[in-house]
């Protein structure tokens, strides 16, 4: 594909593109003790919205260790007769020919994959249009865990089957709309890959936009301010976010304890889950209320599920 071909492509938005979700299985976790793929699948979805699909075991040179089965379910018994990597790679080429390809925590994936073609002499992976649905939900969403059936149960998507190559992809493929669909919505417009990857450096805990809504919380509290945040719910039972208007009664990063105006009561929120930050009305103290605030020390806010502490991922 020449240079015109692809920069041509590169500019169509992702529901024109036609986008390859692939997932890997292994030996083992770690490539760099001479771990191999043992199985590949690919999921297509073509911009009419046609589905294919593509899926093979593969003959591994080094044995599935006990571990690695216990989750795929894969066998060594299942591998022995299989096609080699140099057999398959025609066909995984030729598959995802001009795609966007996605996929769950996808340095894993295609750190084996350029492995497997170093170890066979073949042309490596190229990774210009690679999106991964890990650091999307990472960034954009703030779950406390991001693994794969996780967040497909968070968006109410699953197929039969986890840790199988097919059923991942097609999870993934799921999971990868269901989050543009809501990131498109937020931002107002129609994105492409490269417009995706930018947004997601800016999301990242380091990003502007992090940086942005910090700065915004620490202004609200020093002038007084209400605050407008939409909040992520990782509660499969309620919508992916609620905006909920907030006073601040205390900011000790990464909590804010604030008054929340929807619920009426005192609440405890992560910034992780904080995606949009907003100053609204000033807040006007009744008469008393400082002498009140000074002579109450104890935490009385509550914690429901939304707004409990959360760990890094």
């Amino acid at each position: 594909m020449n240079t015109e071909t692809t920069a041509s492509l590169q500019d169509l938005p992702l529901h024109k593109r036609s986008i390859v979700a692939l997932d890997c299985e292994t030996t083992g976790l770690k490539v760099e003790k001479g771990h191999n793929v043992i199985e590949i699948a690919l999921v297509k979805q073509n911009p009419d919205g046609s589905l294919e699909e593509w899926s093979t075991l593969i003959k591994p040179t080094k044995r599935i260790s006990p571990s690695n089965q216990a989750i795929h379910g894969i066998t060594n018994s299942m591998v022995s007769n299989a096609q080699t990597f140099p057999d398959i790679y025609p066909q995984l080429v030729a598959f995802i020919k001009d795609c966007v390809l996605i996929a769950h925590n996808a340095s894993f994936d295609f750190t084996f994959l350029d492995t497997e073609c170093e170890r066979h002499h073949l042309e490596k992976f190229s990774h210009t249009e690679v999106l991964d649905t890990l650091a999307i939900s990472r960034r954009f969403f703030g779950f406390p865990r991001n693994n794969l059936s996780i967040v497909c149960h968070r968006f109410h998507l699953m197929t039969p089957h986890a840790h199988r190559a097919l059923p991942d992809a097609r999870n993934t493929m799921y999971l990868f709309w269901a989050m543009l669909e809501d990131i498109e919505a937020r931002e107002g417009t129609s994105l492409t890959a490269n417009e995706l990857q930018d947004l997601c450096k800016k999301y990242h805990k380091h990003g502007e936009y992090k940086k942005s809504i910090l700065q915004t919380i620490v202004q609200a509290k020093r002038e007084h301010r209400r605050l407008s945040i939409d909040y992520i719910s990782k509660d499969p039972s309620k919508p992916i976010r609620t905006t909920r208007e907030l006073e601040i009664t205390k900011w000790n990063s990464p909590f804010l304890e604030a008054n929340c105006l929807l619920r009426g009561e005192p609440r405890r929120f992560h910034v992780k889950q904080i995606q949009r930050a907003e100053l609204t009305s000033v807040i006007e103290p009744a008469p008393h209320e400082s002498l009140l605030m000074a002579s109450d020390t104890s935490n009385n806010y509550s914690v429901d599920p939304d707004d409990s502490p959360v760990s890094e991922s």
